[in-house]
């Protein structure tokens, strides 16, 4: 009987950077219409993407990552873009968002080589998803009714009918 417990004691090693900007512009509303335009440019990169990630590759006898991926959160360019017009007491807002997408891990089709051109793997998260792109139209106006005030109005998402990929393969 061995009278020595084993354990394991988990340090987070890791580490992770986000930088970034963000502009902004905005017209107003005035003159019966408005726009703004929010635009944010970011970096995420970092060791690994959870917690035990490097408790993992230890414990299974791999070497734990030593070099910056993209994050999961890695969101390169998001654009908003809101533009409000007032036309016979109808308020109308388009809003467009426009975004990367998301990195992640591809995986080696079935049948890859085998032997000394063996694909070993992808690097984590080196694919990139699509493009996402999106318009979502508003439209609305305030009735009265007595002393009431009532606001009937009409969301339309992604106006245009666009596909945006749900999944990469």
């Amino acid at each position: 009987d061995d009278i020595f417990l084993r354990y394991a004691k988990r340090i987070n090693k890791d580490f992770a950077n986000v930088r970034g900007i963000t502009v902004k512009l905005d017209k107003r509303f005035a003159n019966n219409y408005g726009l703004r335009v929010d635009y944010t440019y970011q970096v995420a990169e970092g060791i690994n993407n959870a917690p035990d990630d490097a408790y993992k590759a230890i414990t299974e006898n791999r070497q734990p990552r030593n070099y910056l991926i993209p994050m999961n959160y890695d969101l390169r360019h998001n654009l908003f873009t809101t533009f409000r017009v007032k036309k016979w007491n109808w308020l109308a807002s388009f809003i467009w968002h426009y975004r990367t997408g998301f990195p992640f891990t591809p995986k080696a089709a079935k049948g890859e080589t085998v032997g000394g051109s063996a694909f070993i793997g992808w690097r984590s998260n080196s694919g990139q998803r699509p493009i996402i792109n999106d318009i979502t139209m508003r439209l609305e106006r305030e009735f009265k009714t007595g002393s009431f005030t009532h606001l009937f109005f009409i969301y339309v998402f992604n106006l245009f009918d666009w596909k945006g990929e749900a999944h990469v393969y």
